[in-house]
């Protein structure tokens, strides 16, 4: 199963992401995790959530989206 989160700020855009990743990935096992904030991203991956792959936006009204990657950085795993 892949585990993908999506993190933007605007509610259309995430709808609109979950639904292309959706049929991008039809017939594959995928959960798709949605964030209207950075700090609730955070929070999932520090409370021991693993995604293999991530959608971030960079202008979040909390936190800067390339500032938040370095911080989650060190708690994604590599394969």
């Amino acid at each position: 199963m892949i585990h993908i989160a999506i993190c933007d700020d605007e509610a259309p855009v995430v709808r609109l992401l979950e639904t292309r990743i959706s049929a991008l990935l039809k017939g594959t096992a995928c959960e798709i995790d949605s964030f209207l904030s950075g700090t609730e991203l955070r929070d999932s991956i520090l409370t021991g959530k693993v995604y293999e792959l991530i959608f971030l936006d960079i202008n979040l009204p909390d936190v800067n989206g390339i500032f938040l990657a370095k911080h989650i950085r060190p708690f994604i795993q590599s394969s």
